[in-house]
């Protein structure tokens, strides 16, 4: 089912440094997180990495995905409405 077992899991909770978050996000094949500062660090994934953001129906803010829309990973940016 899955064939690839080089895969990790990584929790980002932005204690890491600049240059070390940079890299993650780099490395990064999937981005899973909730509407927030953190989803800024989009910006940093290589092209083909999917992005999905977790909104509020009550409160849809799309900044980050329009902030996506300008990258290469914007075919690839999916919002969940929560």
């Amino acid at each position: 089912m899955f064939p690839r077992t080089d895969l990790e899991l990584v929790v980002f909770d932005g204690s890491a440094g600049v240059e070390e978050t940079i890299g993650l996000f780099q490395r990064a094949i999937l981005v899973i997180g909730p509407h927030g500062a953190g989803m800024t660090n989009m910006l940093w994934t290589q092209e083909g990495t999917k992005v999905i953001e977790f909104l509020h129906l009550s409160y849809p803010l799309l900044c980050y995905w329009h902030m996506a829309a300008g990258t290469p990973i914007f075919e690839a940016t999916t919002l969940l409405r929560c």
